[in-house]
């Protein structure tokens, strides 16, 4: 099933500390701890991409790459290693060195939430033009008057200052399985770039329908309720 997205209202700005990640949930889409291994698994996705999975994975895309930051984070990164108390309980405990940023929450309480997990971020290279960076997800919290969310994904974030432009890529889990996903998708519309076993495919999305055409010819169409699947030669 597609994840729950989390409704924080905790959004913390600026691009280095953007999509920090977690790991230790289980999930095949988090738990990384290298750049190289997750670059690894955006490589070989395990999903197979079609009709029957496309909306799921389209909403699960929509839940990790909207998902804020909780709060604090920059304020606890100024020391090689340490722990914090939270504004409302708990404590946040970080480890930094020149590879990565790893922070656990422990029951810390901000902003109305109370949140767990752990966030890795991981540095593949930065130069004054350039950054390659990954993070890692796997992260719960509980607010109050919104419930509990739950969030596990990966990604990575690609800058080249000179040229202005930047690409993130994501490693969604749906039902179990992988996909590497970018583009744009709201509220079952927009386009996306899902890449599975099969392939890579370019989806167009309305309302929760649409078609998929895939870089080896094929293509196929989808309701909002994963209709049956047509494929051309």
């Amino acid at each position: 099933m597609a994840q729950k997205k989390l409704g924080f209202g905790l959004l913390v700005s600026g691009i280095a500390l953007a999509a920090v990640g977690c790991g230790g949930g289980g999930s095949p889409a988090a738990g990384f701890t290298t750049a190289a291994s997750l670059q690894s698994a955006m490589a070989h996705p395990t999903g197979t991409v079609s009709a029957e999975t496309a909306v799921g994975v389209a909403a699960a895309f929509q839940d990790g790459s909207t998902t804020p930051l909780p709060a604090g984070i920059r304020s606890k990164t100024q020391a090689q290693s340490g722990s914090e108390p939270c504004t409302e309980g708990g404590s946040i405990t970080y480890n930094v060195n020149e590879n990565m940023i790893q922070m656990a929450f422990n029951n810390c309480g901000e902003g109305g939430c109370v949140e767990n997990g752990t966030y890795n971020m991981l540095i593949n290279s930065a130069t004054e033009t350039d950054v390659s960076a990954c993070f890692s997800m796997d992260f719960s919290a509980v607010c109050a008057g919104e419930g509990t969310g739950d969030v596990q994904f990966s990604g990575c974030l690609e800058v080249n200052a000179n040229t202005g432009v930047s690409e993130f890529m994501y490693l969604i889990e749906y039902e179990g399985d992988t996909f590497t996903v970018s583009g744009n998708y709201s509220a079952g519309s927009g386009t996306l770039t899902i890449t599975g076993e099969n392939g890579s495919f370019t989806c167009t999305y309305a309302a929760d329908a649409g078609s998929c055409s895939g870089s080896d010819g094929s293509s196929f169409e989808f309701t909002a309720s994963s209709g049956s699947e047509t494929v051309d030669g």
